[in-house]
């Protein structure tokens, strides 16, 4: 297993929610209007610039992303991660890398680890649905049901034609109908076209 906290090496930066992510968070909540989003994901594009500048060996990263994959496929936990860290220390700057491994993280069940990897995805490339579609699942295991669902909704907002979160949004609406933020919940899956949300339960 990789090492964990500050001394693993990666995902110590300390904006990696900077105020451009929170802004994001909050516009998502009423999704009809894009302006304020739109604002944001140009704020946090921003944010990201010391994130892309770092220095990254794709090839290296690549061949041990593959190598990762073949691992996991078989099985090989241990070794599967091992190899993705090593490939996410190589390409600090690729949302990409960031993202096959925090989804092993996730995979694992160390949710709160895999957060930090797509919080990373998101500042390389905010405008990627599929980093906000995957931050969205690590906050859901959490149990950040606020954020997951903002996070789930600007996954497809930032590429409408994608919709690849629809069940996992609708889902998780169904299990924040006692929320206290039901009303943009409902008004969210309203406005992406998911149809008539699940009454709120009194």
């Amino acid at each position: 297993m990789p090492p964990k906290g500050p001394d693993s090496g990666i995902g110590q930066e300390p904006t990696l929610r900077p105020p451009s992510l929170e802004a994001a968070l909050a516009a998502s909540r009423r999704p009809s209007d894009l302006v304020p989003i739109k604002v944001a994901l140009r704020e946090l594009e921003k944010a990201g610039d010391e994130l892309r500048a770092a220095p990254s060996d794709m090839a290296a990263a690549g061949r041990l992303v593959q190598a990762a994959a073949v691992a996991r496929y078989e099985g090989r936990g241990a070794e599967s991660f091992a190899l993705s860290e090593r490939a996410a220390v190589a390409a600090p700057s690729s949302a990409s890398v960031q993202i096959f491994y925090g989804s092993g993280l996730l995979a694992a069940g160390r949710a709160t680890e895999a957060e930090e990897r797509f919080l990373r995805a998101v500042l390389l490339e905010p405008r990627r649905a599929e980093s906000w579609q995957e931050l969205g699942r690590a906050w859901a295991a959490t149990g950040n049901a606020r954020d997951a669902t903002a996070a789930f909704v600007l996954s497809e907002l930032v590429i409408p034609a994608e919709r690849r979160s629809a069940e996992s949004l609708h889902s998780l609406a169904k299990r924040a109908a006692s929320d206290p933020e039901w009303e943009a919940i409902a008004e969210a899956c309203g406005t992406l076209g998911y149809g008539k949300a699940p009454k709120r339960r009194r």
